[in-house]
């Protein structure tokens, strides 16, 4: 299996519950491709606290990790919609994931 090279998240769950097996936390070290991540900052479902204490805990184990917050958005902002709340955080975030990935992937072909 090809190695992964980088990772893009939209709203994934850091959850921070030591008795989660699959807690982000542990399993920082096992983190080799950089990430790339966007998330609402009053998304109930995944705490800011916890998307910048996982976030601090990678870089100090030397992980390339850029989160953005983006303020007064909830999970799943995400939308092709103008007129929607979450538009310009979207169109923001895709333009940035794509030169993201670009830059780890190449152009393609």
């Amino acid at each position: 299996m090809p190695a992964v090279k980088a990772s893009v998240v939209y709203y994934g769950s850091p959850i921070m519950s030591n008795e989660r097996p699959d807690n982000p936390i542990v399993e920082v070290e096992q983190v080799h491709a950089p990430i790339l991540g966007f998330f609402g900052e009053v998304d109930r479902g995944i705490p800011v606290q916890d998307v910048q204490h996982y976030q601090e805990v990678a870089r100090k184990a030397g992980k390339e990790v850029d989160f953005t917050i983006y303020p007064g958005l909830g999970h799943a902002f995400f939308t092709f919609a103008a007129d929607e709340p979450g538009s310009a955080a979207s169109q923001e975030s895709w333009a940035k994931a794509v030169l993201f990935l670009r830059a780890r992937l190449g152009q393609g072909e």
